[in-house]
Formats: C-alpha cells, structure tokens, sequence
C-alpha cells in the first residue's frame, strides 16, 4: 500500500465521501502550483483518475489506500437520476422528484445516443454560457460550475478550443471609471460562419 501524506490522505477521504468521488473541491489551504503538485502524485499512484478534463474522482485503489472499501459499480443513469433526486431533498413529495429525475435522466440517454459519448456537465454548461449572444465572464463560468477562475481559463484553452475545435472568442471591457483599473474579458462561442457584422449587430441589439 502507498504510504500517504496528511495532505493526501485527506484529500482521498474528502473525495470518498462525496457520491461521484470528486477530488475537488481541494481544502482551501491546497491551492496554485501545490494543488497540481498533489493531483499529479496521487494521479502517478494510480490513486485517482482524471474522466473528463480537470475532472478527477477517486479510483478503486485510492479507497483501499485509505482503508475503505471501492463502491460497487453504479450505471451512470441511475447515478444521475440519484443526484437529481438529491437536489429535491427539500420539496413535500420526493417521489415527484425521483420522477423529474428519471426524466432528466431518459431525456440525457437520448441526447448521448444523437451526439456521441457522454459530456462533462460542467464543460457542458461552460459551452451554453458562452453560446449566448451576451457571452460569460470568466467569473460567471467559475462561479456556475464550481470551478476555480484558473480551471476554466484551462477548459477554455485546452478542451474547448484546442480538443472541440470550438469557435471562441473575446472581448476586452475596460473599467472607464475615473480612477478605475483594468478591466474584464468576455467569451464567446460562435459559429465559424458568423460575419463580423453580425457580431456587431448582436452587441448593439
């Protein structure tokens, strides 16, 4: 068995408590240049495994590392329909809930069969954010997925424009305010065939 820091053990423990066994998010002292430094070992021990980009859960060893038994394979419907379900917790009638979530569920399956194999949701909802005509901020996408600003600039650089191929582009706001500094950019995703002149209909609709 590997031997684990205090750092690493709690991560591992923190991530098997969680239903999907997600490493992040990381505890608050963990962070920059140690953060990657700690993800990159326990990823080198085998102890976590990365299932969509900077999308790490515990794997099958990391629970034995601290003691624990893995969790017997869920199907990924049902695991969704749980989270769902979850998310109602508060409503009078779970069984509603339950039921949204099967939908949900159903309606997900369908979408895999018609577009290939199954997306990050949090990439996924990173794409539809910076699909609309009024774009994202950098703070926005961090703040709805979860994600840290650095992470996103990541998906951004790496998955979306560099794997996907997508069209993404930005537009620098500068801060006009007497006495105001810098400023801030704002993604979008737009088709290869839209013009600049639709561009600059759309940013003075």
């Amino acid at each position: 068995m590997s031997t684990l820091s205090d750092t690493q053990k709690t991560i591992l423990q923190a991530a098997a408590q969680r239903h999907d066994g997600a490493i992040y998010p990381l505890p608050d002292h963990i962070k920059g240049g140690a953060a990657l430094k700690v993800i990159r070992v326990l990823a080198d021990k085998g102890l976590i495994h990365e299932t969509h980009p900077n999308d790490w859960r515990i794997s099958d060893d990391g629970y034995r590392a601290i003691g624990q038994e893995p969790p017997a394979a869920q199907d990924p419907l049902d695991t969704l329909i749980k989270q769902i379900a979850n998310d109602y917790q508060g409503m009078d009638s779970l069984r509603a809930a339950y039921n949204a979530g099967l939908e949900a569920g159903r309606t997900e399956t369908r979408k895999q069969r018609k577009t290939g194999p199954c997306k990050n949701t949090k990439q996924a909802l990173i794409i539809e954010m910076m699909k609309h005509p009024e774009g994202a901020t950098i703070n926005q996408l961090a703040e709805a997925s979860g994600w840290n600003k650095n992470t996103v600039r990541g998906v951004i650089s790496g998955a979306l424009k560099k794997r996907l191929g997508l069209n993404v582009t930005s537009e620098r706001t500068v801060n006009a305010r007497p006495n105001a500094k810098g400023g801030f950019s704002t993604y979008f995703i737009r088709d290869e065939e839209t013009t600049s002149e639709e561009i600059s209909e759309e940013a003075t609709a």
